[in-house]
């Protein structure tokens, strides 16, 4: 018989871990997905194809696997190009009781780290909040993160909170460079939930606190505090569901090392975000389902300059069951964005995503 290859082996004993406690269990979830993505930036188009695969495993009821991997690929016209694998992600979420959960990840450095110039560029493209890419991280150090959470009913709301702590592992950020160490990210959240049948209202809040990033132990850079308030709603009613959501995100001031030690640089000074979107999804057959999105972003403008900017997203998509197993994912959307520079006319940023994905259910 021929042996059990890597990865043959890795879904079996994930099937094995999945059916070690008696009892039902949700059934395991494999996803992979494609998403192609085209920006015209005005000076030259910016193109990623990304593809995640991942993967969801339960023992009984009460704990719970997550896997991701992806590959991305990314051209700048004029600028370089960039491909490589992602991290390897993993989290384990427990619920102890009813009340209290707990939850570990870990990051594996799979991806592709020691960028040359030219990729570094793409990069840091590719990592603009205001363009969106879903594969602006590859290879990074070797993570981990730890995080506890607590809800309880107070009436019609459910009241909860929880901490999380990140810690992101040294790695080689550009060819033939120094170990760079990202600072680590502590988060403290605050939630309330209410609903019925029909109707889900939620509140949220996170404070997030980073370290200082290095560069051969040399302090270089320091994220600052965020504070990030989020509401959303949720109609649901016969074959309809309606979701609508609305976020703002405060940044503090980042630090940066000029000649002697940290100081406090007004690098996103007052500067804010907001985003609002809504998405609707109807029940064409027991088969089908039709999806549209609508949504925006603003982004205000800071004291030192960096512009403001908005943003404009209107998509469609379909998730088709093909058998009890298989199910079809399907979407587009086009995007449209103005960058206001200061003492200069605004710049058009126009867009365009389209996403193919297939879930196995075993």
């Amino acid at each position: 018989m021929r042996a059990l290859r890597p990865f043959h082996l890795l879904v079996l004993c994930l099937l094995v871990w999945q059916t070690g406690i008696a009892g039902a269990a949700p059934a395991p979830r494999i996803s992979l997905k494609t998403y192609y993505e085209d920006w015209d930036l005005g000076t030259g188009s910016l193109s990623e194809t990304s593809t995640f695969l991942a993967a969801t495993f339960h023992r009984g009821r009460a704990t719970r696997l997550d896997l991701q991997v992806g590959h991305v690929s990314a051209d700048l016209e004029n600028g370089g190009d960039l491909s490589g694998l992602t991290n390897l992600r993993s989290r384990v979420s427990h619920r102890l009781n009813d009340r209290l959960a707990v939850r570990i990840g870990l990051s594996l450095p799979t991806g592709k780290t020691g960028h040359s110039g030219d990729e570094r560029e793409v990069l840091r493209q590719l990592s603009d909040r205001l363009l969106g890419f879903r594969g602006y991280r590859l290879g990074e150090g070797m993570d981990f993160e730890f995080g506890t959470a607590y809800s309880a009913p107070a009436g019609p709301v459910t009241i909860g909170g929880g901490i999380g702590y990140h810690y992101k592992g040294e790695y080689e950020l550009l060819e033939d460079d120094d170990q760079y160490s990202p600072g680590s990210q502590l988060l403290a959240t605050l939630g309330f939930d209410m609903g019925n049948d029909i109707w889900t209202y939620r509140i949220s809040y996170v404070r997030a606190l980073y370290g200082t990033d290095k560069l051969s132990d040399v302090e270089l850079f320091r994220v600052g505090p965020r504070n990030d308030l989020r509401g959303t709603v949720e109609y649901r009613a016969g074959r309809w569901t309606t979701h609508g959501s609305l976020q703002y995100i405060q940044h503090g001031n980042d630090k940066l090392r000029v000649v002697d030690g940290l100081i406090e640089e007004n690098e996103n000074s007052n500067r804010a975000e907001f985003y609002i979107s809504s998405n609707t999804e109807f029940m064409l057959t027991r088969r089908v389902w039709l999806r549209a999105t609508i949504g925006g972003r603003v982004f205000s403008e800071s004291e030192n300059g960096l512009a403001s900017a908005r943003r404009f997203d209107l998509g469609a998509g379909s998730r088709i069951r093909l058998s009890r197993t298989y199910w079809l994912q399907v979407g587009g959307r086009y995007s449209h964005a103005e960058l206001d520079v200061s003492g200069e006319a605004s710049q058009d940023l126009n867009g365009l995503m389209a996403s193919l994905g297939i879930e196995v259910r075993l």
